[in-house]
């Protein structure tokens, strides 16, 4: 009974767990400012939409030229 209650929590932490991390996650993409991460190297390794928009426009700036 005790592990069976104890699988129950962990299955109950992990739901809000992932509840979370899905919030956060929308927060981040959906924010009115560009957001990216880059990694120690100055890579660009994630973006949320509006920084994949903002590049995208300035590629189309520069390529324009």
């Amino acid at each position: 009974i005790a592990n069976a209650n104890l699988e129950l929590r962990v299955e109950q932490r992990t739901r809000e767990l992932q509840e979370s991390l899905d919030e956060v996650r929308f927060l981040y993409d959906h924010a009115p400012c560009g957001h990216h991460s880059i990694d120690p190297n100055g890579v660009i390794i994630a973006r949320n939409l509006r920084g994949a928009a903002l590049e995208t426009k300035l590629a189309e700036i520069f390529d324009k030229k």
